[in-house]
């Protein structure tokens, strides 16, 4: 009897795997999004209530945030019960955040990756400048983008919305070739893939909103370089999230290869500013502006148009 009982079991379980099969792969493009590159920074413009700003293209936020002058302008209501502390490479930040009634890029409707009902988003006060005479109004993170695939035409200057379901390998709709290159996904909504520096291999994220690539304080410890040996090196003072400013220097290398694309004598920044302990730098617009990427968060993937 329990030698048949089992035999049962296994038949029924095979009967059920046969009538629910795996999802065929589906990839629906849900919005084309044009990109301003006309500042140092990728700029997009969201509609927040209504009414059109520009923001920052932010893949290394994990909050997207609006600038003070911003919300003052746009008459935006505080929430009264959530405040947020914001640490970025200018230091510590904390304001209550406001609660927009809609966010909508490209004409679709966002919504944050949280439980939490409504949108509260978190104020800080920066310094992005302005685009087309227009102060640019903060950071469009991966709390609203990372519900989506990701590609990123830089010299076409557009972002294209994906919806992908049931998808793993190599599914993208791309007729010219591509390469996949490995990620590590230390938080929900990072992708970090492998960068050879000099030989040696760094974990670097692709993050839209640094206008240069940088290599961060344990990237420097993996290279063995110290602020010593920058001395000779252009050095400029800039700023990020906070009210602090941070040196880098303008150091040359010897190569930097991401996947099968291999740069020489590349000039890169430098500094001792940290993100998360596991990423060693920041592949920044500089780096995108000339190629065409997919970041497949759907997948854990990234892929890379070949030129």
């Amino acid at each position: 009897m329990r030698i048949l009982l089992t035999i049962w079991l296994l038949l029924s379980a095979s009967a059920a795997v046969m009538a629910c099969p795996a999802m065929a792969c589906q990839v629906r493009q849900v919005a084309i999004v044009p990109v301003d590159v006309s500042t140092s920074n990728l700029i997009v413009r969201v509609a927040i209530d209504g009414t059109t700003v520009p923001l920052i293209l932010d893949t290394g936020a994990e909050r997207s945030v609006l600038d003070a002058a911003t919300v003052q302008r746009l008459h935006l209501v505080r929430d009264e019960w959530v405040a947020t502390t914001m640490r970025g490479v200018g230091g510590v930040e904390r304001q209550r955040n406001v609660l927009p009634r809609s966010l909508a890029l490209g004409g679709t409707l966002l919504h944050p990756r949280s439980v939490a009902a409504g949108i509260s988003l978190p104020v800080a006060h920066m310094a992005f400048g302005t685009v087309g005479g227009e102060p640019i109004a903060g950071l469009l993170g991966t709390d609203f983008l990372a519900g989506f695939d990701l590609a990123l035409d830089g010299p076409g200057h557009r972002l294209t919305l994906y919806d992908v379901q049931g998808c793993a390998g190599r599914f993208l709709p791309w007729i010219q070739p591509y390469d996949a290159i490995p990620t590590i996904r230390p938080v929900r909504d990072m992708l970090l893939v492998p960068v050879r520096i000099d030989g040696r291999v760094l974990l670097g994220q692709i993050d839209t909103g640094a206008a240069s690539t940088l290599v961060l304080a344990p990237g420097m410890e993996k290279l063995g370089l110290t602020e010593a040996m920058l001395d000779d090196d252009q050095e400029v003072l800039t700023r990020g999230l906070g009210p602090d400013t941070v040196t880098v220097h303008r150091h040359r290398f010897q190569t930097m290869a991401v996947g099968a694309e291999t740069v020489a004598d590349p000039d890169l920044w430098v500094g001792t500013a940290r993100a998360l302990r596991i990423v060693d730098l920041l592949l920044g617009a500089d780096w995108l502006r000339s190629r065409v990427v997919w970041l497949s968060y759907a997948t854990t993937q990234v892929f890379i148009a070949r030129p």
